[in-house]
């Protein structure tokens, strides 16, 4: 829509190149295409379908023939300059350049062909290689005005879509942010609610996950020694207990013995 209105001013222009053009032409040769060589004999057809002139550098008739009116035109009476609108219907067809050299070897068989090249080859030039090709570079300028137009658009709206991401994205972490400093602000807050001991037993329990976590990982190089160590200290004055006994046992009874044989 935007390029209708570039659109309509070059082809206003061109329109008032055309009737520049088709005013000349009525000067030029109004009425001259109606002239053609008649039999003297017959009278009632053309000899040819060309117009003619009755001095030079005119198409002259040749013998037994008259150069006179009225024939209908090249045609069918389509292509003259008799009229305005005639007129302006010739000048475009000779810029669409579609039978224009029919035209002009026509207006040099009716008018000579000293002057006409000084009308034909300016409407071909401005006509035809200069006002088409300018409607033509304007559509062509305002397509790839409305391609980059959506282009543009087009990389607007993945800008604002990616930026709609982010902030959504932005927004979930703050929340995740804000639920974990509640949940440690409630355990700080239970933490302190319990008496000491509870805290103690929960540290030791904290501990002793996090070195079995440690020693699964294989991050504490001392831990199944510690283990071992633990464990030995656990087990270890059970199995000393009935040795001390036995001890005890086998000194008594070297005691009693010995007594016996002083007593004896």
């Amino acid at each position: 829509m935007k390029a209708m209105v570039p659109l309509l001013q070059i082809g206003l222009l061109l329109f008032f190149a055309i009737l520049m053009f088709a005013i000349i032409g009525l000067e030029f040769y109004m009425g001259k295409f109606h002239k053609a060589c008649f039999s003297n004999s017959s009278g009632t057809d053309p000899v040819g379908d060309f117009p003619c002139g009755k001095e030079p550098p005119a198409r002259l008739c040749e013998a037994d023939t008259e150069c006179r009116e009225y024939w209908l035109g090249p045609n069918f009476g389509i292509t003259n300059f008799d009229n305005i609108l005639f007129a302006i219907l010739t000048v475009f067809q000779c810029i669409t350049m579609e039978g224009w050299t029919d035209i002009l070897y026509s207006t040099n068989d009716a008018a000579g062909n000293t002057w006409n090249w000084l009308y034909f080859i300016p409407l071909i030039i401005i006509g035809s290689f200069f006002m088409l090709n300018l409607v033509l570079g304007v559509l062509s300028g305002e397509f790839a005005k409305e391609r980059e137009r959506v282009e543009n658009r087009r990389a607007f709206l993945k800008l604002r879509r990616q930026q709609q991401i982010e902030r959504e994205l932005n927004g979930y972490l703050e929340w995740i942010f804000k639920a974990e400093e509640v949940m440690l602000a409630e355990e700080d807050k239970n933490a302190e609610e319990k008496s000491p001991l509870d805290v103690l037993k929960r540290a030791a329990t904290k501990k002793s996950r996090n070195d079995l976590i440690h020693a699964e990982e294989g991050e504490d190089r001392f831990a199944d020694l510690c283990a071992v160590a633990h464990l030995a200290g656990r087990w270890l004055p059970w199995a000393i207990i009935p040795m001390d006994m036995e001890t005890l046992v086998t000194s008594q009874g070297q005691g009693c013995v010995w007594h016996q044989l002083c007593r004896d």
